[in-house]
């Protein structure tokens, strides 16, 4: 892999350059001549990086980094392309140490170090190169948490323990994207985080490149569950099946009908696909595939993937409104629900939960199955509830509903997975199901009382 910058540096950016191809040739490119396992550099490769100051450029020196900027990130980065692609994929992805990193990646110690200090806004581990799946690390940057980004269930599992142990004083600002907030959960982050502050709900998708709909703070109403009006630039309307537009408050189906500079040109290598995935059922308008509805005052509310409507004999169902009462219960942190395949009624809903810590599994299963057929009906009553300790999902955070479906109805995913984070939460829900199964087959072989 041959990278070649795209501007002139100037001579202290050229003898950086020098002095790490000079690193490279020695150090890096022995390496990679004797193991074609180039993507997991040894440890002692990440010490010889360290010394040579080649480690934490992101941080500055008096916090124990390389003291580099952006720049040098870029230049260290296409030195190591050129001897081992990933060792370079690795400089560049794990740029920074957050509070997911350290739980999924970190050791013992490392979670036992940073996760309190994380959780408390006094410390953000940042790291140039680590060792893939240990966790190893360099750096570290002590700071206050102003703002905070995140899924609706970063807030979800925070809780009032948490939020009253860590006031979070000089916090300004919370957004959350990547799942639709519910109004308990927006309410609750309102009057506990930081004394009180406003919770932006935002909405985009990785195809859109941006989020393009929210409320700006302090000159908008937030409203619990709105996304807000559209940012300038970005024209946006919701149709019927038809493609007709319709009035407010009315549901359909939400599109953009101008293109953005951030919008996605193309599926990498299979153009068709973009057009059929994107164009084909509106022709002219980039179809989102999420439903949406618009309020009286122009405010946006997306209420889902269109494709989350499940027939249950004869009754449509939106499994969103079935995973808003799931996480409507106080021991939820977080819940997706889809519909698979049923002989009788034809297609079923089910549900996966992760619980709190201190959670009775039995009373929440039976809890959260109660609650949705009382408020919705028995036709919507869940099929079956699994608790698993995690869901797949991609990097900006989306469960990745489909292979829910999968692991149900396969055993597991049957399509492209390469969007996931972490395998990790693929085999969590893998387990949860095999071990349903696995009662569900034992209590059927004993013998009855």
């Amino acid at each position: 892999m041959t990278v070649t910058a795209s501007w002139e540096l100037d001579r202290e950016h050229e003898d950086f350059r020098a002095s790490v191809r000079a690193f490279v040739d020695r150090h890096v490119r022995p390496v990679v001549d004797e193991s074609e396992v180039a993507g997991r550099p040894p440890a002692a490769l990440l010490k010889e990086m360290g010394s040579a100051g080649l480690l934490g450029l992101a941080v500055p020196e008096e916090f124990g980094g390389g003291g580099g900027d952006s720049l040098a990130i870029v230049v260290l980065s296409e030195e190591l392309a050129r001897a081992s692609g990933g060792i370079a994929v690795t400089a560049l992805v794990t740029g920074y140490m957050s509070t997911p990193h350290i739980a999924k990646f970190g050791t013992d110690e490392q979670r036992a170090r940073y996760l309190p200090a994380l959780v408390a806004g006094e410390k953000i581990a940042s790291i140039a190169v680590t060792e893939p799946g240990t966790g190893s690390n360099v750096g570290g940057i002590t700071t206050r948490v102003t703002k905070v980004l995140g899924a609706p269930m970063l807030l979800r599992k925070y809780g009032d323990e948490l939020a009253a142990e860590h006031p979070l004083p000089d916090l300004k600002l919370v957004t959350v994207q990547g799942e639709p907030l519910d109004g308990e959960t927006f309410a609750w982050a309102t009057r506990h985080l930081g004394g009180g502050v406003p919770v932006v709900n935002a909405y985009g998708q990785t195809e859109t490149g941006s989020t393009w709909a929210y409320s700006v703070a302090g000159v908008e109403a937030l409203k619990p569950g709105s996304t807000g009006t559209a940012v300038p630039g970005h024209m946006y309307g919701i149709l019927d099946d038809d493609g007709k537009p319709v009035p407010a408050g009315t549901k359909g189906n939400l599109v953009l009908t101008q293109p953005c500079p951030t919008l996605a040109r193309t599926v990498w290598d299979d153009p068709q696909r973009y057009q059929q995935a994107y164009f084909s059922r509106f022709p002219g308008c980039y179809c989102t595939n999420d439903e949406a509805v618009l309020d009286p005052d122009g405010h946006l509310w997306v209420l889902g993937r269109a494709d989350d409507v499940i027939n249950v004999a004869a009754h449509r169902i939106s499994t969103q409104e079935i995973e808003a009462i799931a996480t409507g219960h106080p021991q939820v942190a977080e819940a997706a629900v889809v519909g698979v395949a049923d002989p009788t009624k034809g297609t079923v809903p089910v549900g996966f939960l992760t619980l709190l810590d201190g959670a009775d599994p039995g009373q929440v299963r039976q809890e959260v199955s109660a609650e949705v057929s009382s408020q919705l009906g028995g036709y919507a009553r869940l099929g079956a509830v699994y608790l698993t300790s995690a869901l797949p999902k991609t990097r900006t955070g989306k469960i990745m509903r489909r292979l829910l479906r999968d692991v149900v109805e396969h055993g597991g995913p049957q399509g492209d997975i390469s969007a996931m984070e972490d395998l990790a939460g693929l085999q969590a829900v893998q387990q949860a199901v095999q071990q349903a199964v696995q009662q569900a087959v034992a209590a059927e072989a004993a013998p009855s009382a």
